[in-house]
């Protein structure tokens, strides 16, 4: 592409132009003319799943006016496509059983990522790739939960009890579960990473500024959209950004949130020492080609 300083595959390409903030028009125009440039399919849909963004190359594709795509690949990315809407359905209604019974527990579990992100900032479950359920909880109530889930077929990554977990618990920042008759990974955090990253949390003030989301017919407490860009922000940085999909979902936040406080964002990413990993991020997310 023209925009970037240094050579990139026209798969590569593609996908970015599947992503990127434009006019219908102007993208449809540029995928036509990668398209005839002859482009590595096998490469593209490997791409578009590694980095969650199935679908968003649904959506720039299916139009029917983005070139000659061979009538084979429009099959698979449909399919593709629909097997994530089934999954996020399904994990959605995973989602609101747990809460119903972390409620009835007297826990206080708190949503995050997964279905409540799409809901927030896509206004639509479809529209944003994801593989497990994140609750955020207090730590104080982590063991508890542990238990909870194991009554609901839930097991954790490891088994580990006494002080071993009193140590975890004090140095880590989440529990993993897998539920195999669901099919289902939930982490539960109690951190936003662990302990080495020295990021400071005051987790009752954040429990304080929960806003709802209206998930499902049903109204969800989640993390207010400040502090949600701050998670996406770390998170990604955690993970060197390896995956496009966590950019457009910062992005987005910021673009469905237009009456954000920004002081405030970057006076609390000040207190949690993270400045450069929230300016890393809003780079990435306004760059030529973000989504």
């Amino acid at each position: 592409m023209e925009t970037l300083p240094f050579p990139i595959e026209p798969s590569d390409a593609l996908l970015l132009w599947c992503i990127r903030r434009c006019a219908d028009a102007e993208r449809a125009d540029r995928i036509k003319t990668l398209v005839r440039k002859g482009i590595d399919w096998s490469r593209f849909l490997e791409a578009s799943c590694r980095h969650g963004l199935v679908p968003f190359v649904q959506r720039s594709l299916e139009s029917g006016e983005t070139g000659d795509i061979p009538k084979e690949i429009l099959d698979r990315l449909r399919e593709n496509f629909r097997k994530n809407v089934l999954w996020n359905l399904g994990r959605t209604r995973e989602m609101v059983k747990l809460l119903d019974f972390f409620t009835d527990n007297g826990i206080q579990a708190i949503p995050y990522k997964g279905p409540v992100l799409a809901q927030m900032v896509y206004g639509d479950l479809s529209m944003r790739q994801f593989d497990d359920l994140d609750f955020f909880v207090r730590k104080e109530t982590v063991k508890k939960v542990k238990g909870l889930l194991a009554e609901l077929g839930y097991r954790v990554d490891f088994l580990i009890g006494g002080r071993q977990e009193d140590i975890y618990l004090g140095s880590k920042d989440e529990y993993g579960f897998w539920n195999d008759t669901e099919s289902s990974l939930v982490e539960i955090h109690w951190e936003i990473v662990p302990r080495y990253f020295s990021i400071p949390l005051d987790v009752e003030e954040w429990f304080s500024r929960l806003a709802p989301v209206l998930l499902s017919g049903r109204e969800v407490m989640t993390f207010c959209a400040e502090d949600l860009l701050l998670i996406l922000c770390v998170h990604g940085g955690k993970h060197s950004w390896k995956r496009l999909g966590w950019v457009c979902d910062a992005a987005r936040v910021i673009e469905v949130n237009k009456e954000m406080d920004w002081e405030r964002i970057l006076d609390r990413a000040q207190k949690m020492k993270i400045v450069r990993i929230v300016l890393l991020a809003l780079f990435f997310g306004k760059g030529p080609n973000g989504c």
